[in-house]
């Protein structure tokens, strides 16, 4: 068999060119273009539905074009083994890579060149299973985390924002909160630096914090210098904000409300800082020194006025009047005048008077 059947069309001039015998392989003998962009179709009608196996070459490698050329396939491409492509690769419409979660792995030894953006159909996840995952700039510039909606980071033992070198900020137009959970400690600075609490409006007008904040805050540190609260046992009910003294219970020291007309309950040891009321019996912390609530009315137009300590039947509470009779004693001054459990003073007892 010399020559076989021409199967191919040379579409610039119209010829069929011909097959030769190749030892055990048909191949082409001559693509006859005149022209150095002529096109030849292989196959240029195939009316059915079974496979065609071109360049089938056992162990070897089919080139297929010329370097510069381009080899175009009209319909799909199923590569079964390995494949390297040394040029730029250009992928239209939908692409997959990888087709099972568990075996296959998808692999940049070079640089992303753009963006990643999303879909917006459902959910996405950025993860690794059990290892560290960095995101970071290297030598500058800014990371930013940006969210439309809310920003949540959860650690499931725990989780940190550090700043190495310069500062870290925490920001937001309407609230912005650090949270400890029910049963966990939430601690601001722990190398020994400074902790402002500071807030300023765009004039520079000074803008408050709640007392609940400054007197969580103050209480944090203060326990962080080992600053121990005192406490003892209460010999009645006594009420937050009620200033109190030791007297004796049958040979034990129990925590009683002050009053001046009373000798053995004239020396206060500070003010009730417990919630609410604590029964005879159980345990009250006391404040011996600073800015402390009281469980006395004060007038607000007495700011900066002397407190003394009263008599009966008004055990436990401050007054701006002197008693007439007893031990006179200052414990302060007022620094915020109000209702009984939201006034003030400054708790600083001096040495009693006694009529």
């Amino acid at each position: 068999m010399a020559k076989n059947p021409p199967l191919f069309l040379n579409t610039t001039n119209g010829r069929h060119e011909r097959l030769d015998i190749n030892g055990d392989f048909l191949e082409i003998d001559k693509i006859d273009c005149t022209a150095a962009n002529a096109v030849v179709n292989v196959y240029p009608t195939v009316n059915s539905t079974g496979t065609v196996t071109l360049f089938s070459a056992h162990n070897g490698t089919a080139n297929v074009g010329a370097i510069g050329g381009t080899f175009a396939l009209a319909g799909g491409l199923s590569v079964a083994q390995n494949s390297l492509f040394t040029g730029n690769v250009t992928v239209n419409g939908n692409t997959q890579l990888g087709n099972l979660l568990t075996a296959d792995t998808v692999t940049f030894t070079s640089k992303i060149a753009s963006s990643l953006v999303f879909t917006d159909t459902a959910p996405r996840t950025v993860e690794v299973t059990s290892q560290d995952l960095t995101v970071k700039t290297v030598t500058g510039g800014t990371l930013a985390v940006t969210s439309a909606a809310a920003l949540t980071m959860t650690g499931a033992t725990s989780a940190s924002l550090t700043a190495t070198s310069t500062s870290l900020t925490l920001s937001a137009n309407t609230t912005a909160s650090l949270t400890a959970g029910a049963a966990s400690a939430l601690t601001l600075g722990n190398f020994g630096a400074t902790i402002p609490l500071s807030a300023a409006a765009p004039n520079n007008a000074l803008i408050g914090f709640s007392a609940t904040t400054i007197i969580t805050a103050l209480n944090e540190l203060r326990a962080s210098v080992h600053d121990t609260v005192p406490s003892a046992i209460a010999g009645e009910a006594i009420t937050k904000g009620d200033l109190i003294c030791l007297d004796d219970d049958a040979g034990t020291p129990k925590l009683y409300k002050c009053d001046s007309a009373l000798a053995t309950r004239n020396r206060p040891v500070g003010v009730s800082i417990s919630t609410g009321v604590v029964a005879p019996g159980s345990s009250v912390s006391y404040t011996t020194v600073g800015d402390v609530i009281v469980n006395s009315a004060l007038l607000t137009a007495s700011h900066g006025e002397y407190v003394f300590m009263d008599a009966n039947p008004n055990q436990g509470l401050v007054t701006v009047s002197p008693p007439v009779a007893g031990t006179v004693m200052i414990v302060g001054v007022v620094s915020f005048g109000a209702a009984a459990g939201t006034a003030r003073i400054i708790y600083q007892p001096l040495l009693p008077t006694t009529f």
